[in-house]
């Protein structure tokens, strides 16, 4: 999968609430109402990135969560990276 060029990544994410590119990743930290929401929230993304085969990194801090989404072989941001960005919104209620 082709890695996305800088103007093509920041013109989506234009579009998109709280989503920053940041060394090569999608980047965005989520505050929740309490550690359970952010736990929840975690178990409904895990499934869908694993049927994905993509996994993003998630960083737990009480009520907040912070996604980051690479593609790994890629060394950048591709369309999976996209596609699981906007499953989170969707799981997150936003």
């Amino acid at each position: 999968m082709a890695l996305l060029a800088d103007e093509d990544i920041q013109t989506r994410l234009a579009t998109r609430s709280g989503w920053r590119h940041d060394d090569g990743a999608l980047v965005k930290k989520f505050e929740l109402e309490d550690f359970m929401a952010v736990v929840n929230l975690v178990n409904a993304v895990a499934p869908r990135a694993e049927a994905a085969d993509h996994h993003p990194d998630m960083f737990i801090n009480y009520r907040r969560i912070t996604f980051t989404l690479s593609t790994h072989s890629e060394g950048g941001v591709t369309e999976k990276d996209f596609a699981l960005l906007d499953e989170i919104e969707q799981l997150a209620g936003l």
